[in-house]
Order: structure tokens, then sequence, then C-alpha cells
């Protein structure tokens, strides 16, 4: 790559910046909002430095955490249930029932809080042999409700845990099974929708 700058760093620019002046901007520079839509570039971008400038540029914008994560790398444990990877995790949120309150004094419209809800998460996987998870839901449908403790968490591309989001007395509501066509060549999969009491 060809040097044109007197101290050796690239002239590349990125956005509204050049690597140059990135590189010697003040961790209070670094958060400002104008720089942090740099983490939103491409690894295209980014792959145009080389050697200690890439990863100079990198551990600025990724060091401190407020790169956005990629979704496709998760984890999820369930007590005392060893099952294969799931593919997908949806349905994480909360919710607060708001109630509109008239004091009689006040023209503006007071609020006031209410039931928090949670929405029900659910999981996807391939087809196995383990039944663990069905079982778990037949239990609730005779009426046997187990309530277990579910933990997801967000991994980086080195396997490192990122964020977790921890399910308390969680059980399985529904079961879905896989569809069967002698034509289709899809993994079979199945999933289960869970119920929980409160999540951290």
């Amino acid at each position: 790559m060809a040097d044109n700058t007197s101290n050796g760093l690239p002239d590349i620019k990125l956005g509204k910046y050049s690597v140059k002046e990135l590189i010697q901007m003040s961790d209070s520079e670094l958060s400002t909002e104008s720089v942090k839509e740099l983490i939103q570039m491409s690894e295209i971008e980014l792959d145009k430095l080389s050697g200690r400038y890439e990863l100079a540029l990198k551990d600025l914008l990724k060091g401190d955490g407020m790169s956005p994560c990629s979704n496709n790398r998760f984890r999820v444990e369930i007590d005392g249930i060893q099952q294969a990877g799931f593919f997908k995790c949806t349905g994480l949120g909360t919710s607060i029932e708001v109630i509109p309150y008239d004091d009689g004094v006040s023209q503006k419209a007071q609020r006031l809080t209410s039931r928090v809800s949670y929405s029900n998460v659910k999981l996807t996987w391939g087809v196995t042999a383990s039944r663990e998870l069905y079982d778990w839901h037949k239990n609730a449908i005779n009426g046997n409700i187990i309530r277990k403790n579910v933990k997801i968490t967000l991994i980086d591309e080195t396997g490192k845990d990122l964020v977790s989001w921890h399910l308390t007395n969680a059980w399985p509501c529904a079961w879905e099974g896989p569809n069967f066509t002698a034509l289709g060549t899809d993994v079979a999969v199945e999933s289960i929708t869970l119920v929980y009491d409160g999540i951290s």
C-alpha cells in the first residue's frame, strides 16, 4: 500500500475521517456519534487497510463494545436438558401496561404503570433422536408443569460470551413438529414456545 502521509499512516477516508485522524483521536472524540456511525462499515472497507493500521482501527472501533453484534452466533442452555444447537431463537421482549389517569387537577394526561409482560420465546432446532424437549412439553400437557431456568447467550466469532439473557421459571406452552413432503430436501425442524416469570 502506498504511503501518502509523512508519518507513515495511509491516507484513506472512511466516512468523514481518514485512518490517520481516527487513530490520533482521543477516547472522548471516539465516543461521538459521528464516529460511532463508522461501526456500521462493512469489513470490506476495513480490509482496505493493511498490517497494524487495520488492527489499530478495528481495535478503536470494536474494543469498547460499541460494535453491533452478529445475530447468528448464540447458545441456549436449559437446566437439565442436553440438546443439540438451536438455529433460531425469537421473541425475547418485555412490555409495561400503561393506564391513563386523570387526577382532576392537571390538564395533562397522566400515565400510571401496571403489569409487566414477558413475550413468549420460541426455540427452533433440527429434529434428532432426542425427545427431551418434546417430553418436557408433554409433561405440561399432562398437568405436570416443570419449570426450568434458561440462559440465552450471544457469542462472538471467537466463541467468547458477549451478553446473556436469563429466563426464570420457564416452561413450554407449545410444541410444533416438522412438516413433511416427499419432494423436499430441507432439514426437518421442530420448535417449542416458552413462557417464563422474568428476564434478567
